[in-house]
């Protein structure tokens, strides 16, 4: 018996909003490289709500020295999104 899978083509808002995140991603890495030195790679999941879109999820992967500059990017991406980051640190603790 065969199983089709249908791939849905996406709408204009999830096209929208994932072209937002992937710019929105690529302005605070740029932010914390810039004006805190320190190398990290963001990823971000948007929700949408009955208020508009919020952030849902916040992941900080360090792509080098990362540790000295951690409170910086934090208190960066909590003033910009309002949200504390998880940090994915390889062989590390995944703390908030």
């Amino acid at each position: 018996r065969s199983v089709s899978k249908l791939t849905r083509t996406p709408t204009q808002k999830e096209t929208v909003l994932r072209a937002a995140t992937s710019q929105l991603e690529d302005t605070l890495e740029a932010r914390c490289r810039e004006e805190l030195g320190a190398e990290v790679t963001i990823r971000i999941k948007l929700e949408e709500t009955a208020e508009g879109v919020q952030v849902h999820s916040l992941t900080v992967t360090p792509t080098g020295e990362a540790e000295e500059t951690r409170d910086a990017v934090e208190e960066l991406l909590q003033h910009t999104l309002g949200v504390s980051p998880v940090w994915n640190v390889p062989g590390g603790e995944n703390a908030p």
